[in-house]
């Protein structure tokens, strides 16, 4: 999947990648990208499970502090939201999530972006 240079080089999602391979010393890119640590400390060549993944990333939104339930999901849903927000198309935002066209669960991806929105309220400009 093609991955632009972000905006913000603190969030660029390229240079973090760049950052990370380097200090893993990953060398080919199409291995497990985030992989187990024993708990001595020694790095495994096997990769996470999309089960642990989903549980680092809850356990890293309750040391931040939301009250939310953050899950493998909220990272999809909220990429998909995001770039509703910014009025990418559709079928673009299915083939970076992986959701087939039309899909059902990308629509309960994306969330209502802005409820007072002409876009997102069904009734603003109805003449209610």
């Amino acid at each position: 999947m093609p991955v632009p240079f972000g905006q913000n080089p603190a969030t660029c999602p390229v240079r973090a990648w760049k950052a990370w391979a380097k200090e893993a010393q990953i060398v080919d890119p199409d291995r497990h990208v985030f992989r187990r640590i024993h708990h001595t400390g020694s790095v495994q060549p096997q990769g996470l499970t999309p089960q642990r993944a989903g549980d680092l990333i809850t356990a890293a939104g309750l040391r931040a502090g939301y009250e939310d339930l953050f899950t493998g999901h909220s990272v999809r849903s909220g990429l998909a939201t995001e770039a509703r927000r910014a009025g990418k198309d559709r079928k673009a935002i299915s083939a970076i999530t992986g959701h087939a066209d039309g899909s059902k669960v990308l629509d309960g991806y994306m969330r209502i972006v802005d409820q007072w929105d002409e876009k997102d309220n069904a009734l603003i400009g109805l003449g209610l």
